[in-house]
């Protein structure tokens, strides 16, 4: 089970790839961030222990929960770029004191998936693949 992202922080989608970014509304839930690397065995013929080096470093998806709205225009959006292929520029703001971390990153959209339970509102869950550097600053 992923760790997620405390509440007041947003995510922004560059919506033309040129630095106009806009919030995506009704998000519920932003995944956490993280990434991993390769375990290469690097263990030499007639060693009495295995040997490791650390391979390319690579980041994990980034889960994005939200309620579904029929007017929500980024909601659709989202869906064309996964349908598109389409890589987009992404910042998570996270409301972290006494600065606000931001993380910018270019990402795909891997999947995504409409929950519709009969007791509850209509949900849909959409994974980020990191394609870029995530880069992290903190707010001036």
């Amino acid at each position: 089970m992923s760790e997620s992202i405390g509440a007041l922080s947003e995510i922004y989608r560059d919506s033309d790839n040129a630095g106009n970014y806009v919030k995506l509304a009704n998000i519920t839930n932003i995944g956490e961030i993280s990434s991993s690397r390769d375990k290469i065995d690097v263990t030499e013929y007639g060693s009495t222990q295995k040997k490791y080096k650390l391979g390319l470093k690579d980041h994990d998806e980034i889960q994005l929960d939200m309620n579904v709205a029929q007017d929500n225009s980024e909601l659709k959006n989202l869906i064309s770029d996964h349908d598109a292929g389409i890589e987009r520029q992404f910042k998570i703001i996270l409301a972290t004191q006494p600065k606000r971390q931001i993380y910018e990153f270019t990402a795909l959209i891997t999947n995504h998936k409409i929950i519709a339970p009969l007791t509850e509102a209509i949900s849909m869950s959409v994974s980020l693949q990191p394609t870029s550097v995530i880069t992290q600053s903190d707010e001036v």
